[in-house]
């Protein structure tokens, strides 16, 4: 893709150099200059100017532990996207998407409106074997983890309440781009994994219900 594009911006200049080139009479030293502008090189492979942060890192976490999965999203003030998509991970550990500060925070302002911030307990969730029916959203901020666990046991309304949380924060990681370079095995031998990490289900599906 960056060869395609280099291309394209390649040839416009070169248009460009052609309509500009010295006409007759004109002095050496627009000459001169000409040709100093024609000797300069572009760095294509520059750093993308980076979204405004503010300094304040968050990250959310949803556990279904029904297939043993977690999908995790954080903002830029916790990762950094462009160092952290560089570094090659296991697919299986592709789970972390990076997100706005600005979106993430609309996402914390979601589920305290829905009650989550205030069910959340202190601590990171405990674990549960795969298969198991337990859910869990794990939120870090301000330094602290705290966490909103349900399970089979959970009153009906608390798993109710938990699934609209979890369903928000499912959509927002799906439709969250991520670009992370994954160890696969070469397309050719027709057992490449070299896939995005898989989307979760919503909560609420076969799958991953809560009952």
């Amino acid at each position: 893709m960056r060869r395609h594009r280099l291309h394209a911006l390649v040839l416009p200049l070169l248009l460009l150099a052609g309509a500009c080139s010295t006409p007759r009479g004109s002095s050496a030293s627009s000459s001169s200059a000409a040709s100093d502008a024609s000797d300069e090189r572009v760095d294509w492979n520059v750093k993308p100017p980076q979204h405004a942060v503010t300094g304040h890192p968050v990250r959310v976490t949803y556990l279904a532990f029904a297939s043993g999965r977690k999908f995790e999203l954080v903002n830029e003030s916790h990762t950094n996207p462009h160092e952290y998509y560089s570094q090659k991970v296991p697919i299986e550990q592709a789970y972390r998407k990076i997100q706005s500060d600005e979106v993430v925070q609309a996402l914390l302002d979601r589920l305290k409106e829905q009650g989550a911030l205030d069910q959340a307990r202190a601590g990171a969730a405990q674990s549960f074997p795969a298969g198991s029916k337990a859910q869990a959203l794990e939120i870090q901020m301000d330094g602290g983890v705290r966490h909103w666990l349900v399970t089979d046991q959970s009153p009906a309304d608390e798993r109710t309440r938990f699934l609209k949380s979890a369903n928000d924060f499912v959509q927002l990681w799906n439709a969250t781009i991520q670009m992370q370079a994954v160890d696969s095995p070469p397309e050719w031998n027709g057992t490449s994994q070299g896939k995005p990490a898989s989307k979760p289900k919503r909560p609420g599906s076969t799958a991953g219900k809560v009952q």
